[in-house]
């Protein structure tokens, strides 16, 4: 009886311990590949800098820059008001979160997070080598009008970047398995 009692007293303490040791191991290997842990996110430490732009479309290049739908591409070529010269923090989420959760975890404040989409053009472009790759999104908030979307973008095995646009509302949670990041101004 009293082995039994042991046994399962032991089962309960590995349940609840295991998966904060998991949470533990996941933050230090995030740590080691130059990212800070902040609540259910890290952010990485080197920074992105946006220089100023005058909110004119980005140029990309077609055979690196894939548009998932044609209306996706034509959100692209419109223009947007100038931006200063902006810093950029780039984390990835710790924790099971859909896309709502992402950003208002980072900030309640939405406008404060978005991103211009010729920033975010800049950003693809300058900074190619500090998207994620192996088929990890990166994640981008933007506002069209009066409406919040998140662009989100994926490296193709061939080094191409498909591009697709989602309501900020769309509910699927996106896994943190995947280490996915997310760009937005420094807070």
């Amino acid at each position: 009886m009293k082995n039994t009692i042991l046994i399962c007293v032991m089962a309960i303490i590995i349940h609840l311990v295991a998966p904060a040791a998991h949470a533990q191991t996941q933050s230090e290997d995030i740590k080691s590949r130059g990212f800070k842990p902040v609540t259910n996110i890290s952010t990485d430490s080197r920074g992105v800098i946006v220089e100023a732009l005058d909110g004119n479309a980005v140029g990309y290049n077609p055979q690196t820059i894939i548009f998932i739908k044609a209306e996706d591409e034509d959100r692209m070529h419109q223009s947007y008001q100038a931006t200063a010269e902006t810093q950029v923090d780039v984390s990835e989420i710790l924790s099971d979160k859909t896309f709502m959760e992402m950003f208002t975890g980072i900030s309640e404040n939405l406008d404060s997070l978005v991103l211009t989409q010729p920033q975010i053009m800049m950003i693809c472009n300058k900074y190619f080598e500090r998207l994620a790759k192996d088929d990890t999104q990166n994640i981008f908030l933007t506002k069209i009008g009066d409406e919040y979307f998140t662009v989100v973008t994926k490296m193709g095995s061939n080094e191409s970047l498909a591009l697709s646009y989602f309501s900020l509302n769309y509910d699927y949670v996106w896994h943190r398995e995947t280490q996915r990041r997310i760009f937005y101004p420094h807070q």
